[in-house]
């Protein structure tokens, strides 16, 4: 047996082993120790530096003690599970830890499609495009139909439809797209709605895509990169377009033009980019301006009506005004802009009032989804309304149709969507 002096001591090989295994024993209950503590700690002190997850949703609020003391202590643990869950520590970088090796070392994510050239499409959104395609040829006659119908009877009041006809940015974009994603038919449901709406003489129908696509040669990003919406570059041709399209029909010369303060800045605030949750923000340079319009911002030529009276109940839905707001241009300057309009749509108009369309209108009222406020909306359009613009996602139909808005159509509780 070899020996040797440590000091004094004589230490055999023996010896030796056993103090490693000593050792080794109190590095493993240390370890032990730090999974156990760290986690609680973490949640009440929340000292590992990572960014937090943006679920754009309500966090499980912690449990009354007092359902203890009731026949409801399994509602308390259920209650304290969900709290709980959302607390634990390290949650969010685990998430976000897990996200990573999906996404960079497999290329895939729950939430979103990861597309070549930094390209993102919200899952979600870009399987939606088949609902209407999937739908019962019933119930597509009657999507169809609520356009229509919707159409004639403005007519009926002296009043024209405009519809704004958005694609999604899988389908303006479809070369970016993963293989495994699913593939839009050319001449589906979809198409032939499209054929529908052009062919009614009452339907005045702008088609974004269309009128985008020629941008997309410039190289320059239609689309944001990592956000379900059209940019500045691809909101500017829109406004301009609903300014000729309605100053043509009235027989007027006026078009839409602005000067902005333009600048490229990065931006991390992509919805897909918030989906994909990395450990690292994803983020692209957009195009800005420091002097855009904004919503309810004083202004000399007009007013704008905010927080309007009265908000009506909708079932299992909540309350909403009529409209959200409205832009009122002063007497004096109705004379050089466009008849009073309504518009109703979803987020993808609002870069619309950022670029200034309220100021080429005597009056123009916004009425933002879910979509059976249409309907209230359009019996309580302001006087001498000439035009009423509806503005859809083609990915969001048949949910944003006015199937599940027009008041002369039936409609169930169970059409209702929730509000975004």
């Amino acid at each position: 047996m070899v020996h040797e002096f440590a000091g004094d001591t004589l230490v055999t090989g023996r010896g030796w082993n056993n103090i490693a295994v000593r050792w080794l024993a109190r590095i493993f209950l240390i370890m032990l120790a730090a999974v156990l503590l760290l986690p609680p700690l973490e949640s009440l002190f929340n000292f590992f530096p990572t960014i937090s997850l943006d679920e754009h949703r309500h966090t499980a609020a912690a449990p009354k003690v007092s359902l203890l003391l009731s026949s409801t202590a399994a509602k308390f643990a259920d209650l304290f599970n969900d709290w709980f869950d959302e607390r634990i520590g390290f949650r969010d970088v685990a998430i976000r830890w897990a996200h990573d090796l999906d996404a960079r070392l497999f290329g895939v994510s729950r939430k979103v499609y990861i597309g070549s050239d930094g390209w993102l499409f919200e899952r979600k959104m870009t399987d939606s495009r088949l609902d209407i395609e999937r739908i019962t040829e019933e119930k597509y006659q009657a999507v169809e139909e609520s356009f229509l119908s919707l159409a004639h009877r403005l007519r009926q009041r002296g009043i024209s439809l405009v519809i704004i006809d958005y694609p999604d940015k899988s389908e303006f974009y479809p070369e970016y797209l993963p293989s495994l994603s699913p593939n839009l038919p050319v001449e589906g449901r979809l198409a032939r709605l499209r054929r529908a709406l052009d062919n009614d003489p009452d339907v005045i129908r702008i088609d974004v895509g269309q009128l985008l696509r020629p941008l997309k040669a410039s190289g320059e990003p239609i689309y944001y990169k990592t956000d379900i919406h059209i940019g500045t570059e691809g909101a500017i041709p829109v406004v301009k377009e609903i300014v000729r399209r309605v100053a043509q029909l009235e027989g007027r010369n006026i078009s839409w033009d602005e000067t902005f303060r333009w600048r490229r800045v990065p931006w991390a605030e992509g919805s897909e980019a918030r989906f994909l949750a990395l450990s690292r923000p994803v983020s692209e340079t957009v195009l800005a301006a420091s002097n855009f319009y904004q919503v309810g911002q004083p202004v000399a030529d007009g007013h704008w009506v905010m927080n309007p009276d009265p908000k009506l109940i909708y079932p299992r839905a909540g309350r909403y005004p009529l409209f959200d707001w409205e832009y009122i241009s002063n007497p004096d300057q109705c004379e050089n802009r466009l008849p009073v309009t309504a518009l109703f749509g979803n987020s993808f108009s609002d870069l619309y009032w950022s670029l200034g369309l309220q100021r080429y209108f005597c009056k123009l009222r916004r009425a933002r989804t879910p979509t059976f406020r249409l309907g209230p909306y359009l019996e309580h359009l302001p006087p001498a309304t000439k035009y009423v613009i509806l503005q859809y996602l083609a990915s969001y139909l048949p949910k944003e149709s006015p199937l599940f808005g027009n008041s002369i159509l039936p409609v169930t509780s169970s059409d209702f969507e929730a509000p975004r």
